[in-house]
Order: C-alpha cells, then sequence, then structure tokens
C-alpha cells in the first residue's frame, strides 16, 4: 500500500528545463526526464519503491537542481542526496541520511568554491556538486517542526546565507556569514530576527532590502522589509501572501489571490506602480520571468504575459 495525494493538488515542486531536458518531481516521487519539444519519457524513477523511501508526509516539495552534467535531488532516508547523469539518469553519486524538507537547494560561491547548500529539517548542509562530499553541516536542535519550505537566499555581496523558519520551530530569520579558511569554511550567525517567520512563500534580496510575507498560520500576513546587513525590520505592511520574482531594481509580486503587482522597494515600503487582478485564490507559485515573458498560475489556470520593453 502506498498512500497517494489526489492528483487535483497537482506538483509542488518546480520543474528544470535544461538543454532541451525537462525534469520533474511528483508529490508522490515521480521523478521524470522528459523531451522538451515531444513530451517523450527519456529516463525516470519511482523515487520511493526504487530506493526503498518512505514518502514525506506532504509528499516531495523541493526542485531539482542541475550542476554540471547533474542533476541534484534530496530524497530523503540513506542516503538522501542524489546526483543522476542527465543524459541516461545514471546515479552519479548518492550520499548523506537526511530527512528532506520542503526547501529547494541552491549553489553558491564562498571564496572561490562552488557549495551546494540543502536547507533540511534537522541540519543545513553544504555538500561539494561534484561529489556529494560534506563541506560543512550546521545542526538544527530542537527545530520543532518539520514543515521548512524557505528556499535560502545567498547575499553574495556579503558572503552570508539568509534563512527563515515558520511559526513552530525555535528560530526566526538569521544570517550566517560563511567564510573559507584553508580547506574549512567557517560559519558565523551574524544576526537573527525572531519575528521574520516565511512558511511556504519565497523571499527576494535587492540590495540590502529582504522582503518576504511573514504570517502566522491561519493569521494575517504582512510584507516585511529587513536591512539584510543587520536583521532589523525596516518596514511591513499587513497584505496577503506574496510570492516575487526581481525585475532589475522593480519587484513583480502575485498574492495569494491572484493580485499582480510592479513595485519598487524603498525604505519606508513598498511602492505600488501598477496592479491587477489576474488570478483567484489560492494562487501559490511565484512568478517565473524569461526575458520579457512573465508566467503566473494558479490552481487552474496558467498564464503568459509580455512585458513592455521598459
Amino acid at each position: 500500500y502506498r498512500p497517494t495525494y489526489d492528483d487535483r493538488v497537482g506538483p509542488h515542486s518546480t520543474p528544470l528545463l535544461v538543454d532541451g531536458r525537462l525534469f520533474t518531481i511528483g508529490i508522490n516521487g515521480d521523478f521524470y526526464c522528459l523531451d522538451a519539444a515531444s513530451g517523450a519519457v527519456l529516463w525516470e524513477y519511482d523515487l520511493v519503491s526504487d530506493f526503498g523511501l518512505r514518502r514525506p508526509q506532504a509528499g516531495y516539495a523541493a526542485s531539482p537542481i542541475a550542476v554540471d552534467d547533474s542533476v541534484i535531488v534530496q530524497i530523503g532516508g540513506s542516503p538522501g542526496i542524489v546526483a543522476f547523469s542527465q543524459d541516461k539518469g545514471k546515479v552519479v553519486w548518492a550520499k548523506h541520511d537526511v530527512q528532506v524538507s520542503h526547501a529547494s537547494p541552491i549553489l553558491i560561491d564562498v571564496d572561490g568554491e562552488r557549495q551546494l547548500v540543502f536547507h533540511l529539517v534537522r541540519e543545513i548542509l553544504a555538500v561539494d556538486p561534484e561529489d556529494g562530499s560534506r563541506l560543512w553541516q550546521l545542526d538544527l536542535p530542537d527545530h520543532g517542526g518539520d514543515n521548512v519550505a524557505f528556499t535560502p537566499v545567498w547575499d553574495a555581496e556579503r558572503g552570508r546565507l539568509l534563512l527563515s523558519y515558520p511559526y513552530g520551530s525555535r528560530y526566526g530569520g538569521r544570517a550566517l556569514e560563511l567564510r573559507r579558511s584553508g580547506r574549512a569554511t567557517a560559519v558565523r550567525e551574524v544576526w537573527a530576527n525572531s519575528r521574520f517567520r516565511v512558511d511556504h512563500t519565497n523571499a527576494v534580496l535587492t540590495g540590502r532590502q529582504l522582503c518576504a510575507s511573514r504570517s502566522r498560520g491561519g493569521g494575517p500576513a504582512f510584507l516585511v522589509c529587513l536591512d539584510a546587513a543587520s536583521g532589523e525590520e525596516l518596514w511591513r505592511v499587513r497584505h496577503p501572501k506574496v510570492n516575487f520574482v526581481a525585475a532589475g531594481s522593480r519587484l513583480l509580486l502575485l498574492d495569494e489571490d491572484g493580485v499582480l503587482m510592479l513595485a519598487r522597494p524603498a525604505e519606508t515600503g513598498l511602492e505600488i506602480l501598477a496592479e491587477r487582478q489576474l488570478l483567484e485564490y489560492n494562487a501559490w507559485t511565484a512568478p517565473t520571468l524569461v526575458g520579457r515573458r512573465l508566467y503566473l498560475r494558479d490552481q487552474s489556470k496558467l498564464i503568459a504575459l509580455e512585458l513592455p520593453a521598459d
């Protein structure tokens, strides 16, 4: 017996398009590599049965990431992180005993070293993407939940990893400074903000400003902006949950009610330049911007918009 989600809730992870191949992970661990032009299946895995796993309680949500010729996925268990060859789907490496989160991995450069960072339930783990070897790990004692969904934001200018945890965790927002020393990476917390708690939406960094939606379960949501250097709150406004994408110095925001906004972050608030109702509740998918084309989705509709050149 294999419990499954109702197919109508759709996938939680973001598909990955690389050189004509489309990689997708469904809620129940169905991992496909498709020919993007024809839709033909090039290779596939049932992560749960093929690797002898138990499906996460809320299903798979973390997105795959492409590094060089591999596509890397957190699957959970032992080993819990696997790199597959993009062309044939062969396992390149499989390492680490981890409990999966809903946060996607990111690739960063720390003083000239590539590090693949996973924001997991029990730890933050950085590995060498070439062979999966552990570079550093920060354990999360008494974290208090398995609903970690915040994909880290890398502040390359200051060499800091920006994180947030939802309500139910002992942590809020935090910034970790990463510095290379010989072959090791020194990890130091430089600020913490217990009120900066983000659940399943994303965050965006523009200059010194870190913006995200802060919410508490079914309570009111707020748009919040922190000073990324100090962690101090610059402003907040009450607003439905929002996902972002940056477009130069401006932001495109899609709130959960389906309202698209073009805005500019300022020191004292968010300057709304334009807004339009395009979708319906609940629009929880982050906007995708490719060139001038913007893709938006709610639970029943997918739309593409052509943005003006200016």
